[in-house]
């Protein structure tokens, strides 16, 4: 069977269901990239004299269908299509940031009335393997819990950063009727404000989720070294063996997966700890990702053992 590749609007993939497995790097759009997308989607909605079948494309998205057995491990259990699931390899970062925008737009605009209540359709679930409590933070977002992890923080300030923006609207609640609207619409029921759409390439073949995600990296935000050694580091033939001896058979792969995936987040957060960050660091440094210092300092250290050797052989 061949790819399926296709036009979606936003409203198709609300009431689907997206897991994001635990190689997957964590939630980093910052306050640019947020704004950036509501300037995008407004200037659209408000767009004087669109064609008759004009629509706005977000990001696209790779994602390929869980199997029965993975949705089986990671007791993936969902009341909307059918519990069918979906893996993203490409748009984490856009699945995310459209979910945050509709949690604020239920809290705000709806005033806590379900999408289901005001729109006839669901919100789109995700839930990540490793990154426990994120799928309900998403349902509640707040200060109090964003000091729990690195993944808490960035979705709290990309909700303020959408919270700030309609405050500075002139006409906030009508702004916010015309994003809500190119969300919820489709090419049936399209109103003036648009629809918003996106690529949605669905993986058929079967390639590791890794290497289609490096044959394929379409996704706006730059890949990382630590997020290739992140997805290298957590492929479950890595876990056959760990530290010479064999797991038994409570301790399964996908549990040592998973706990070396939390391992690796636990270390990320420690690193946002200001105090921690400057005794590593006395300098200033704009790595994109803090874990990715320590890397450099492994490097580092690599190349001058080499040259020691070098030095001793000749």
């Amino acid at each position: 069977m061949q790819n399926k590749i296709t036009l979606y609007a936003v409203s198709e993939i609300l009431g689907k269901n997206f897991f994001i497995p635990s190689s997957q790097r964590g939630y980093r759009w910052k306050e640019q990239k947020v704004t950036d997308l509501l300037n995008e989607i407004y200037s659209f909605a408000i767009k004087i004299d669109k064609s008759e079948n004009e629509f706005y494309c977000l990001q696209p998205i790779v994602i390929r269908k869980c199997s029965k057995k993975i949705i089986r491990l990671n007791e993936l259990s969902s009341p909307f299509d059918n519990n069918i699931w979906y893996e993203v390899i490409v748009g984490q970062q856009i699945l995310t940031t459209i979910r945050i925008l509709l949690t604020y737009l239920i809290k705000e605009h709806f005033n806590g009335k379900s999408l289901y209540d005001a729109c006839g359709k669901n919100e789109l679930l995700l839930e990540y393997e490793s990154r426990e409590g994120t799928k309900e933070y998403l349902n509640n977002i707040n200060v109090k819990d964003s000091k729990k992890n690195t993944d808490f923080y960035f979705i709290f300030k990309a909700f303020e950063t959408i919270s700030n923006w309609f405050s500075n609207q002139l006409f906030e609640r009508g702004v916010r009727d015309d994003i809500l609207r190119t969300l919820v619409y489709d090419m049936t029921n399209k109103k003036q404000e648009g629809v918003l759409q996106v690529i949605w390439y669905e993986i058929i073949d079967n390639a590791r989720p890794v290497d289609t995600f490096t044959r394929i990296n379409i996704g706006k935000i730059p890949i990382t070294n630590s997020e290739l050694i992140k997805a290298l580091f957590l492929q479950k033939r890595n876990f056959n063996s760990i530290a010479g001896y064999l797991l038994s058979q409570e301790e399964t792969l996908e549990k040592r997966q998973i706990e070396k995936a939390t391992e690796w987040d636990k270390i990320e957060h420690a690193l946002q700890n200001e105090d921690f960050w400057w005794f590593l660091n006395r300098k200033e440094n704009e790595v994109s990702a803090r874990i990715e210092f320590l890397f450099d300092i492994i490097c580092e250290a690599a190349k001058k053992i080499r040259k020691t050797l070098i030095k001793k052989w000749n």
